[in-house]
């Protein structure tokens, strides 16, 4: 069993102690209370980050016009839970040139991941989304706008080239 020096203070002692060998003299309960504060200091900045950066964005909208003015996408984002499957999914809606829509597009690209949204020169639209990967959509003979999925591999010398 070790034997404590006369002037140390037992475990619990809120007295100040005489450090050794010159140290200054240490406040056990102003420690453990700055220790404390600390403590719950960094627990609420902490909190306070994580809570901010898990709050749902503001839905994404916008319009943007086709480069021949044909056409325009108007991008929003499915908060109906009805269909779970593209909940929070990125839609496009295209529409002509007096604003009527013609085709509603679910895109699968979820709005809690990276996406974009672009028209190449030839009125495809495009996008591009770190869940997904890059899709584009094309108007074919009959006036429905097709889904293709872009892979760089296969399309390289003639076949589109994304516009981003």
């Amino acid at each position: 069993m070790t034997r404590k020096p006369k002037d140390q203070a037992s475990s619990g002692d809120n007295r100040s102690v005489a450090a050794p060998h010159g140290h200054a003299s240490v406040d056990h309960a102003t420690h453990r209370h700055k220790m404390i504060v600390g403590t719950v200091y960094g627990m609420l900045v902490f909190a306070v980050i994580v809570i901010s950066g898990c709050r749902p964005s503001a839905p994404a909208s916008s319009s943007i016009p086709s480069p021949d003015g044909k056409y325009i996408v108007d991008t929003s984002v499915n908060n109906s839970r009805k269909e779970m499957k593209s909940y929070l999914c990125v839609v496009l809606d295209i529409r002509d040139s007096t604003g009527r829509t013609i085709q509603t597009i679910q895109t699968g690209a979820s709005d809690r991941m990276r996406w974009r949204i672009k028209w190449d020169a030839v009125s495809r639209v495009w996008i591009e989304s770190s869940d997904i990967g890059l899709r584009y959509w094309e108007k074919n003979q009959s006036g429905s706008w097709i889904e293709f999925s872009y892979d760089s591999d296969a399309t390289k010398g003639d076949g589109p080239h994304p516009p981003f």
